[in-house]
């Protein structure tokens, strides 16, 4: 599994046991999670209804039993329906689609109102998915039956499993000789479909409480999986574990392959914009008596401005998108990290009213004081008045792969040549202190090369007076010496002696 972090610009929110708002179904889940319930919502909604047509729980057997029909037209005319009926298919669609266009456009609803989700649509898609899994739980057991059956788990009932099928091959040959194939395909289909019908299930039980049909069962049962094949599985050739293994490599190979192509793609980014959501805001007024509709209504009852589960939310002047989430993922290789960035921004300039249903000219629906029997009339008993606000939003997704080698790389070089510089620092440290030692040793021990001295004719002493001076080196440096001029007296200056 790979190791994801999810980072937000804001606190998430506590978990709630009702159905949530949208901006909190947003902050809550992954936009990924949003984008598949959105790609995949007309198959969920399709899905679900061909498994409520199979299993007659629409409340109309004439839906399921249309469907039967059509099942035996696909199998009858096949070519003609390929044929003839593809365009017609195709043309009907395309002018379905125009019409709801120009009701659109009649409506004053934007081009993107009709490719946007809602957060009902995603509650609606998520309900499907939990019907379907229920309708599947049995099916899904029968698989597992079947499965278990063949695959050595239990070694008698797939030894009676190989026997079945050698003994039925020649009932197969001689029944698709005089039968063909598209009659059978009809009559498989129709017992599938069938099924769960009431009158097939009626039969079914009087079937199986029946002793004849009992008898049957046994004959066949005894005729099909008679015997024991355990010398023959033991005298093949053929290994179910070697196939199992050689399978296990292949897939092994498949994902090093994949790696591979994973690492040559890792420096492309890629920018996602295709997903568009609808955000649903309801503005709620009630009607006083001397103040006429105003936004002052009983604390028991829903707020000013609502979503679509009359949960509290910000009215649309105020009314602020999610923030931008990060996400960091390590997938299979470990040394490439994905870094994922969703950003939210607005695809409308501004709020729109939503005009579908039986609204007025302004989009209010009224309703009586319990906020129940939602009409375009106002009037007596109507107190209460709501309009529905839309505003789409685009979801921008940036997917950026950085190489962890790379980046250790760079981390590496940085740190040595911060050590390479540290060591220059303190080797030209040392070097600076040794040098000041030994200058300041090499000034103490010397001599003072020069002396300044005054000498007085009157005096038989000659005396003379060492003062330091600073000299200049070569280099524009001056360095302090002890420099000494002998000096004569002032007599001697005078005399026209030159100074020493």
């Amino acid at each position: 599994m790979p190791n994801i972090k999810v980072s937000t610009g804001s606190p998430s929110s506590s978990s709630q046991i009702s159905s949530p708002p949208p901006v909190d179904f947003l902050y809550s889940t992954p936009p990924s999670i949003t984008r598949v319930l959105t790609y995949t919502s007309p198959f969920v909604h399709f899905f679900s209804y061909f498994l409520s047509l199979v299993t007659w729980s629409t409340g109309n057997p004439s839906e399921s039993c249309l469907l039967v029909a059509a099942w035996w037209t696909i199998c009858l005319y096949p070519t003609e329906i390929i044929i003839y009926g593809t365009h017609i298919l195709l043309l009907v669609w395309i002018g379905w689609k125009w019409v709801e266009k120009g009701k659109s456009e009649k409506l004053g609803k934007p081009s993107s109102a009709s490719k946007s989700t809602s957060q009902l649509d995603l509650n609606r898609t998520v309900s499907e998915i939990h019907a379907i899994s229920d309708k599947l739980t049995s099916f899904h057991a029968l698989i597992n039956l079947i499965r278990s059956n063949v695959d050595w788990t239990n070694s008698s009932q797939t030894q009676k499993v190989v026997r079945g099928l050698i003994y039925s091959y020649p009932i197969w040959l001689v029944l698709t000789y005089f039968v063909s194939l598209t009659w059978i395909f009809i009559i498989l289909g129709t017992f599938g479909l069938v099924w769960h019908s009431p009158w097939f299930k009626f039969t079914r039980y009087i079937l199986i409480k029946s002793p004849i049909f009992h008898g049957i069962m046994d004959l066949i049962c005894v005729y099909v999986c008679g015997g024991n094949l355990s010398q023959q599985g033991e005298r093949g050739g053929f290994s179910v574990r070697a196939f199992g293994t050689l399978i296990s490599k292949a897939k092994e190979q498949q994902k090093k392959l994949a790696g591979k192509k994973d690492n040559n793609n890792k420096d492309e980014n890629k920018t996602c914009t295709d997903l568009i959501f609808r955000f649903v805001i309801y503005e709620n007024q009630r009607w006083w008596l001397g103040l006429d509709w105003t936004t002052n209504l009983f604390l028991n009852e829903r707020p000013a401005w609502s979503d679509e589960y009359n949960e509290p939310t910000n009215p649309k002047s105020s009314f602020e998108l999610p923030p931008t989430t990060t996400i960091s993922e390590t997938p299979e290789d470990s040394n490439v990290l994905i870094k994922k960035t969703m950003e939210w921004k607005w695809e409308n300039s501004d709020w729109w009213i939503d005009y579908d249903g039986d609204v007025d000219n302004d989009g209010w629906q009224y309703a009586d004081n319990r906020w129940n029997n939602l009409s375009s009339k106002s009037g007596f008993r109507k107190y209460t008045r709501r309009r529905k606000w839309v505003r789409t939003a685009r979801l921008i997704e940036t997917i950026e792969k950085i190489d962890k080698s790379d980046e250790s790389k760079d981390d590496e070089d940085q740190q040595d040549q911060q050590d390479q510089q540290n060591q220059e620092n303190k080797q030209n440290q040392k070097i600076t202190e040794i040098s000041e030692d030994f200058e300041t040793k090499e000034n103490n021990n010397k001599p003072h090369p020069y002396s300044l001295s005054l000498n007085s004719s009157n005096s038989s002493d000659n005396k003379s007076k060492s003062l330091p001076l600073i000299s200049r080196k070569a280099n524009g440096k001056f360095d302090s010496e002890s420099i000494s001029f002998t000096v004569s007296s002032e007599k001697e200056n005078q005399d026209g002696n030159p100074i020493k």
